[in-house]
């Protein structure tokens, strides 16, 4: 039996599912980096560009999972262009 979980209907969201057996970490995978687009700010301070900022953590295999803005992504691609 599984679950998913997400805010709403149309985000991301985490299927978690059980499991008994050690979880073998994939070699080819090292990170996964999330480029996402911010649909609203909850600081009026803060630009749409900037969105969120949530903390690289890891999942229960040690892959580190991070998140970052599509407008940061941009910028960081042109300045390794």
């Amino acid at each position: 039996k599984s679950v998913y979980m997400a805010p709403s209907p149309n985000c991301m969201g985490v299927l978690l599912l059980p499991s008994k057996k050690k979880i073998t970490v994939n070699p080819v995978v090292d990170s996964l980096n999330v480029v996402y687009t911010p649909s609203t700010t909850t600081d009026d301070a803060a630009s749409e560009d900037e969105g969120v900022v949530v903390a690289p953590f890891q999942d229960p295999s040690g892959v580190t999972i991070a998140f970052q803005s599509a407008s940061n992504f941009e910028a960081e691609e042109q300045i390794t262009r």
